[in-house]
């Protein structure tokens, strides 16, 4: 996984649309979103102290994968790791490097939730 400080347009628009879809930001907001071509999948909460809340974000993904697209090939990431609080962002680009092999998406998304949330509860609210 690489940490980018380039590519600060890009980044500073996803904090914007994060925080329009959001209303009030929490403690802090957390997306994980995984690329292939014509598809984006991940998650979104808004974290508190105590628990952790999703968050539905289809106009930061339309935004994000509009842009990795545009990139090229060579040049994409498979996954991003965005956290926003305040007015400060934390970006990590996976280039897939440590995936396991036979591992899919789900399997990424369960192992990152317990590793960033711990035992706080995540409340799903009712999905789309």
């Amino acid at each position: 996984m690489k940490n980018i400080d380039s590519l600060g347009d890009f980044f500073a628009e996803i904090g914007n649309i994060l925080i329009q879809e959001s209303g009030e930001i929490g403690d802090q907001i957390f997306i994980y979103r995984e690329f292939e071509s014509g598809v984006i999948g991940g998650v979104s909460f808004k974290e508190f102290d105590d628990h952790v809340e999703w968050l539905d974000t289809d106009s930061v993904d339309d935004y994000m994968l509009r842009f990795w697209e545009s990139l090229p090939i060579s040049d994409r990431w498979k996954a991003i790791r965005y956290s926003i609080s305040g007015s400060k962002f934390q970006a990590e680009l996976d280039y897939g490097e440590d995936w396991v092999d036979g591992e899919v998406m789900d399997d990424r998304v369960l192992r990152i939730e317990k590793a960033r949330f711990g035992n706080r509860r995540i409340d799903y609210g009712e999905l789309p």
